[in-house]
């Protein structure tokens, strides 16, 4: 970031700051995030609807109500991160710090949750005698988040978020 400052005889010096532009990169992975966060809130209203309409159809009051009530927490759990995603999305857009650090700690948790998947998909190939879709959507998720994490530290994108 470049400070700059500008006088002129009768008024007080104006300081502006120049921030680098918004990199390519940074539009693609927040319009991605954009996007998750709205597909987010959209299952969350699928999971709202579905847990009523099983809920009725249950017919037993005790199924019915304990259908709503999983159906209320899995959807409010749902719309709760379509949400953040959406705001992550915007902040990103916008160069906020704050979306930057929720990016790359959403990165680190993706990679431990995909390395997790690849070992769990192992055992189980491993005792069933064939690759399960758990290694390749691990090693998937463990690509595409250590990717947009080194994107994230790369010197110009850190600029862009004043975190460099």
């Amino acid at each position: 970031m470049q400070v700059s400052m500008s006088t002129s005889s009768n008024q007080p010096p104006e300081i502006t700051y120049n921030r680098p532009g918004r990199p390519f990169g940074v539009t693609i992975i927040g319009a991605l995030e954009i996007i998750a966060g709205i597909i987010g809130i959209l299952s969350a209203g699928f999971i709202f609807l579905a847990s009523g309409i099983s809920g009725a159809i249950a017919g037993g009051f005790a199924g019915g109500v304990a259908g709503f009530l999983a159906g209320l927490f899995f959807g409010g759990l749902a719309f709760i991160i379509g949400l953040i995603t959406l705001a992550v999305g915007v902040g990103l857009l916008r160069g906020r710090g704050w979306a930057w650090t929720v990016a790359v700690i959403i990165s680190f948790i993706s990679i431990l949750i995909g390395v997790f998947d690849v070992a769990g998909g192992s055992i189980k190939a491993f005792s069933l005698g064939f690759l399960g879709s758990d290694i390749f959507g691990g090693l998937a998720s463990v690509a595409i988040s250590l990717v947009v994490l080194l994107y994230l530290y790369r010197p110009h994108v850190k600029a862009f978020f004043s975190k460099g």
